[in-house]
């Protein structure tokens, strides 16, 4: 048993403002698998930020946690693992940062592991295909 934690920062390091969706899809949420196979699990939560150049953010644990749970998260979160799409008009820095730290050793030092997320070019005509996206023409 432990204490786990997971960031994700967003850096714009470009001239221009970075126009970014995120879309949450779990595969365990509040501790149950809904995406263990034959289920699937599709997007859940979603959010939008607009970076002014040369800015950052992060999306933690919490924040995610206040998109899934749409309220105020309690006080111990249940296990949600999953995945953030992050999609943005220009190219980000993103990286992930986990923590985890055994529940017993509270002077301990936490594990930290810290991992630059590679970007995927999506072509245009492939955006209106996603099935939560209406065209409004």
């Amino acid at each position: 048993a432990g204490n786990y934690t997971t960031e994700i920062n967003i850096h714009n390091y470009q001239k221009k403002k970075a126009v970014i969706e995120k879309h949450i899809v779990p595969v365990i949420l509040k501790g149950e698998a809904i995406g263990r196979e034959p289920k699937f699990s599709g997007i859940v939560a979603n959010d939008k930020i607009v970076l002014p150049p040369y800015t950052a953010t992060m999306d933690d644990t919490y924040r995610l946690a206040e998109l899934l749970y749409g309220k105020e998260v309690p006080c111990s979160i249940p296990l949600n693992i999953g995945f953030l799409h992050i999609i943005s008009n220009i190219e980000l820095s993103v990286t992930a940062v986990y923590t985890a730290a055994a529940i017993k050793d509270k002077d301990g030092v936490p594990s930290i592991e810290v991992r630059e997320i590679k970007g995927k070019a999506i072509p245009i005509e492939e955006a209106g295909t996603r099935p939560d996206v209406v065209d409004s023409e």
